[in-house]
């Protein structure tokens, strides 16, 4: 029963989906300023036939980069999505049921401890108690 709850290599690839989002979003940027290079180098020089073949791997690099930016989940996305897979009706009655009787034996003891403090001297004996 010493099992953990929740897969640890879920959170490993919690922080691997927000390095992946790093990336994409670095690699859309980057293909976007060359995405722009190129088109106005293609707009001022009609005679650059090579410029004009690297648009489209460009924009293909650019399109793709957006979309697995846009449905890659960032690292808290992916938690939280880990912890709404997680958390069902029967878990929270369970936890529920374990901080209820968590509590009835901490005020157990709360309430052992006063009553074997109201003899004035702490809850010690006579033989305890320090004398100065």
């Amino acid at each position: 029963m010493n099992e953990p709850i929740i897969n640890p290599w879920i959170f490993y690839i919690a922080q691997v989906c927000g390095d992946i989002k790093d990336i994409l979003a670095v690699s859309m940027c980057a293909s976007m300023a060359a995405l722009i290079f190129l088109v106005t180098k293609c707009c001022f020089d009609e005679k650059q036939e090579p410029v004009r073949k690297m648009l489209v791997p460009a924009f293909i690099i650019m399109a793709l980069s957006c979309f697995g930016f846009i449905f890659t989940p960032s690292k808290e996305t992916a938690i939280q999505m880990t912890a709404a897979y997680y958390v069902t009706p029967a878990n929270i009655d369970a936890a529920q049921g374990n901080a209820v009787s968590f509590v009835e034996e901490l005020a157990k003891a709360i309430a052992k401890g006063i009553a074997e403090g109201k003899d004035g001297n702490g809850g010690c004996s006579n033989d305890e108690v320090p004398h100065g």
